[in-house]
């Protein structure tokens, strides 16, 4: 049976100063990115440990039981947001909770990303006249006085 995905997000805002505070994690987000470049392999270990240490970072613990009691039985949407490039190229799908595990392959969560906060709201569009500007072609191949331009085609 197909779960439905819950309107209301868990936004996680790692701070902007993540890997400048805690080097740790770009050496081990490096660590392990060169292991898949090298064809190494990788293990669940590894991941995990990865994942523990950005589950730390972000002390989101009570904001996920929250989160989790809202939602119910559907799919709750996590969403990793920081305005630092360098935060969200952090391997995130390896978050891993200490009692959930990975939370990336739990069915109960959908995790993803977003630079930035979202743009507010557009401004409604001024009154008035519509100006709309038309840009035609017209092929030279095109006897002027016996041919149509066929503008789908063009």
């Amino acid at each position: 049976m197909p779960m439905t995905i819950t309107e209301q997000a868990l936004i996680l805002r790692p701070p902007d100063s993540l890997i400048r505070d805690r080097p740790g994690l770009g050496r081990m987000a490096a660590g392990l990115a060169l292991r898949y470049a090298h064809r190494e392999l990788v293990t669940d270990e590894q991941l995990q440990a990865m994942g523990a240490a950005l589950w730390r970072a972000l002390d989101a613990d009570a904001a996920l039981e929250r989160a989790r009691a809202a939602t119910g039985l559907g799919v709750l949407p996590l969403v990793i947001e920081s305005s630092e490039p360098a935060v969200l190229q952090l391997p995130w799908e390896t978050l891993h909770h200490p009692a959930l595990g990975f939370l990336g392959l739990d069915r109960a969560f959908a995790l993803s990303r977003r630079l930035g906060p979202p743009p507010d709201a557009a401004p409604d569009p001024e009154a008035g006249p519509l100006r709309v500007f038309l840009f035609t072609s017209l092929p030279e191949d095109l006897a002027p006085e016996h041919a149509r331009l066929d503008a789908e085609a063009e």
